[in-house]
Order: structure tokens, then C-alpha cells, then sequence
């Protein structure tokens, strides 16, 4: 993807340059602007089709420039003030950062924005068609920050707010994020969340076995209770 950054604090924007740079490689800098006539010509000769856009700009806002793009693309806002943040998918944005921006919220961002432009590169795909598969997801950990790749997932365990990652080379990994915030997480990569406390990659899924939810058997030997009040579901995805 093609992007320009636009904020009129440079070391607010050649900030963003850095973590694009380190964090999301398939994100191409196309433009580093820190005033609004000078980004909307770049806009219009480069045609990126993704911009990232400070809300508040000197002689005006985010919301404003964007409303003088006139060909398809896609929004990311970034501001440090929170109050913004309706007014930002008001204007259908793809996301809303908070600065300082958090690495993995970049990184979500950007793969929203992946999902969409993606989608609207291909205006022949019936509209019920399944959106793009992920890959990989960031996520944080208690030493930084690591790129999961999902296949090598065999599921996801709830350990309170915290989710312990099973991996099919053996190792396991807790997360600094709930099972929720998972399963939002992979929601396009293959995963069911079939408990209160499993989001399993269907990918391991060797053979379910009947009962009052159900088990799972997974290649690795496990099994994985499905919950009663989740087994219709489970059942409706598979046929």
C-alpha cells in the first residue's frame, strides 16, 4: 500500500514514518507532509491509497482535507485528542490512533486498512464473497511486542485477562490480551472460538466427536470441549 502522512508536527510525523517503517513493511511512504496544500498536491500527482492525517492541523482539521480527496482511498486519523474519535468513523475512517501510537494499534490499523482497500481493489467480487484471510496478528507480551503467525496456532486458552498461545512446535507464549480481544483478532484467520475459555484453529481440527456440546479432537493429541450454547454455531459453520 501507498501512503502519505500528514501532520503538521514534524517529529510527530517523521515518528509515524519510523514505526511504518519497522512494523508494517507492506506500507510504502509515498509523502511525509506537515502542511495541508502541499500534501493535497502530492495527493493528487502520487494517488497513495492510504493517508494517514493528523485531525488537528494548523489552518484547519483532517476532516476537511479528506473531504478534498475525490478519488477512492482510505483514512487512518491520528490526534492525541480523544474526543475526536466519533467524529473520525463518522468520516467512515478505516481507524482512529491515539498518540503516542501504540505499535500494535498501528499494526491493526493497517491491516484494516488492507482488508478494505483489498476488498475495493476488486469491484467484480460478489459482495456476500469472504473477506481477505490474515496471517499474522501483534500482540503484546511482557518484553515488547511479537508477530504471531497464525498457522503455526493450534488454539488460544483463556488464562483471566490474560490468553496462553498453543503452538504446533510445542511451545506456549501468554499474551497480554483476553480471549475476546483474540477472537476479534483472528476473526478472518480461521479460528472458532467453541468455549468460554477455547479459540481453536480449525486448521488442527481433527474429528469432533458427538456429545451434550461436543469434542474436539485436534491433531495434536488434545481435546476441546464445545460449549452446549455454542454447538448450533459451530455446527452451522462447518456445513
Amino acid at each position: 500500500m501507498d501512503a502519505l502522512i500528514l501532520d503538521d508536527e514534524r517529529a510527530s510525523a517523521e515518528t509515524l514514518l519510523i514505526l511504518l517503517s519497522k512494523y508494517c513493511p507492506e506500507v510504502k511512504v509515498v509523502g511525509l507532509c506537515t502542511d495541508a496544500t502541499d500534501a493535497l498536491t502530492k495527493a493528487h500527482s502520487l494517488r497513495p491509497n492510504l493517508f494517514f492525517v493528523d485531525v488537528d492541523l494548523v489552518d484547519s482539521t483532517g476532516f476537511d482535507f479528506q473531504r478534498k480527496i475525490t478519488y477512492p482511498t482510505g483514512f487512518i486519523f491520528t490526534t492525541a485528542h480523544e474526543q475526536f474519535a466519533h467524529l473520525a468513523f463518522k468520516a467512515d475512517a478505516i481507524d482512529y490512533l491515539l498518540k503516542p501510537i501504540d505499535p500494535v494499534d498501528l499494526v491493526r490499523a493497517v491491516e484494516k486498512a488492507r482488508q478494505r482497500l483489498v476488498g475495493s481493489a476488486q469491484p467484480d467480487t460478489p459482495l456476500s464473497a469472504s473477506p481477505p484471510l490474515i496471517s499474522r496478528i501483534a500482540v503484546p507480551v511482557a518484553d515488547g511486542i511479537i508477530f504471531l503467525k497464525l498457522a503455526s496456532v493450534i488454539r488460544f486458552e483463556a488464562q483471566g485477562s490474560y490468553t496462553l498461545v498453543i503452538q504446533d512446535n510445542g511451545k506456549t507464549l501468554l499474551l497480554s490480551k483476553n480471549l475476546a480481544a483474540l477472537e476479534e483478532m483472528t476473526k478472518y484467520g480461521g479460528f472458532k472460538r467453541v468455549h468460554r475459555s477455547h479459540l481453536v484453529n480449525m486448521a488442527f481440527v481433527e474429528k469432533f466427536l458427538r456429545g451434550e456440546g461436543g469434542e474436539l479432537c485436534l491433531y495434536n493429541g488434545e481435546r476441546i470441549p464445545v460449549a452446549r450454547n455454542r454447538r448450533d454455531d459451530f455446527m452451522n459453520d462447518l456445513f
